[in-house]
């Protein structure tokens, strides 16, 4: 069994706002196995870049630890914590410095970090540029002579400049051509297996995530719903909002569509959760226990665990299904 790389413990993050005080994260516990994709998974606001910026120390959480290799987290990170915790940011447009070039660019971290001598940055940035499929002619370019595609292998080569073990891909080809983000993910998974790298894979999109990561978890208003291997949760999805973003997932065959769980889709969002489940508001099957106590995250099998009361209802409808 591979070590955890990264672990997260019952984190939480509040937010003032005005008066209030918003969860934007609430009790979130994973862990991220050295060489493994993990898929954190859910619609805008469910938390998934609050859970990013806290990995990162860029925001302190307020209750919860963040353990790396068993060892508690500084915030802010020391500087050979944020050599091994790699980021590559979601819009390719404004990840890069605009008056930097591509080897400025992807030399900082060489210099920051003291990774090669000066005098072979320039060598060692064409290296890195060659890994992502650019070739020694960008190294003199600027950001605005580069595609979206091309600025993406840009900051995944400066990600790697710092020979990390870990990188936290927050969205990484959202804003990009369908065809340009295959070529991307593409790329990430032939650096994945090379350097033995854990990747935190943040993405709304469900069917990017069921050919890239290894195991997925799915957030709701800052708690985990559900999470478990990729595949048995693509199979198997028994909390009521997996089934709601796996219906919303567009198939292209009919043998797609039989696979793909069935929703009411004429099931009204009623008024704000209470102190129970936060999807009971939209669950069509939620009763009184939904709305007056917040469900455990417990397992359904060894590795596959789930935060919903009526869990065995899925299961079974799942079993008969399968």
């Amino acid at each position: 069994m591979a070590d955890i790389l990264l672990e997260v413990r019952d984190l939480t993050k509040e937010f003032a706002v005005g008066r209030k005080r918003v969860r934007a994260l609430n009790g979130v516990s994973l862990g991220l196995e050295e060489g493994e994709i993990l898929a954190v998974v859910g619609e805008s606001g469910s938390g998934k870049t609050t859970l990013a910026n806290l990995v990162l120390g860029i925001e302190m959480p307020t209750y919860g630890d963040i353990l790396y290799r068993g060892t508690p987290l500084k915030t802010p990170r020391p500087l050979h914590m944020r050599r091994r915790l790699q980021y590559v940011q979601q819009n390719p447009w404004t990840t890069l410095n605009p008056r930097r070039t591509v080897f400025q660019s992807v030399a900082l971290p060489l210099a920051v970090h003291k990774l090669t001598p000066p005098r072979l940055w320039r060598e060692r940035v064409a290296e890195l540029l060659h890994l992502v499929g650019l070739g020694p002619e960008f190294l003199d370019r600027y950001p605005h002579a580069l595609s979206g595609g091309q600025r993406q292998r840009v900051a995944i080569a400066r990600a790697l400049a710092a020979q990390p073990e870990m990188v936290i891909l927050d969205e990484p080809t959202s804003a990009l051509d369908v065809s340009v983000q295959a070529r991307v993910l593409g790329l990430l998974l032939e650096i994945q297996a090379r350097f033995s790298l854990s990747y935190l894979f943040i993405s709304h999109d469900l069917a990017v995530v069921r050919n890239f990561a290894r195991r997925i978890l799915v957030l709701y208003r800052g708690q985990v719903m559900e999470t478990g291997p990729t595949e048995v949760v693509f199979r198997n999805p028994v909390h009521p909002y997996t089934r709601l973003l796996l219906a919303s997932v567009p198939v292209v065959s009919e043998e797609e569509a039989a696979l793909r769980p069935s929703w009411p889709w004429d099931a009204q969002d009623r008024l704000g959760p209470g102190e129970g489940c936060p999807f009971s508001s939209r669950c069509p099957w939620a009763q009184e226990l939904c709305w007056r106590e917040r469900p455990s995250l417990v397992p359904i099998q060894k590795s596959h665990l789930v935060a919903c009361h009526f869990a065995e209802l899925f299961v079974e409808e799942v079993s008969h299904h399968g």
